[in-house]
């Protein structure tokens, strides 16, 4: 049995607009819902990757990642006939001037923007989850320090 290991890089976006705040959330054509993500081309840093990814995947062109926050990363492995996949993902929390979203639709089924309690339910991976509770917990000492 074969083995690859893959590093992608992308975004968790969050809309602060006036209410609660909203994570943008991505429904790859496989079924699981994640978020904008995907590979580096040659010379691309990992902000920039993730920044170019974002754009191609949702059009959003307005992302500005949290300069205090550390990126989080994700792990996981899967297999595809004799193949076994090692896949890590690494992610930078960042905020969107707008919610207008034009999906990548051979990539994207489907988009959402929701707040932090139904974002949660959406995810099949825990490490999905954990990335958005990063950010959540980011925003709210960001909240607390404004206090």
């Amino acid at each position: 049995m074969s083995q690859i290991f893959d590093h992608s890089y992308g975004i968790v976006p969050v809309y602060l607009g006036d209410g609660e705040p909203l994570y943008l959330l991505l429904k790859q054509h496989n079924g699981y819902w994640s978020f904008p993500k995907g590979h580096p081309e040659a010379g691309e840093t990992a902000k920039e990757t993730a920044l170019r990814e974002c754009k191609e995947e949702t059009g959003i062109s307005t992302c500005s990642i949290f300069k205090s926050l550390p990126p989080f990363s994700i792990h996981y492995t899967f297999s595809r006939g004799d193949v076994t996949h090692h896949k890590t993902v690494t992610l930078f929390g960042a905020t969107v001037k707008d919610k207008n979203v034009e999906t990548q639709a051979i990539e994207i089924q489907e988009y959402a923007w929701l707040p932090y309690k139904q974002a949660k339910t959406c995810f099949r991976l825990s490490s999905n989850i954990e990335a958005l509770d990063n950010v959540k917990k980011y925003l709210d000492s960001l909240e607390q320090g404004a206090n």
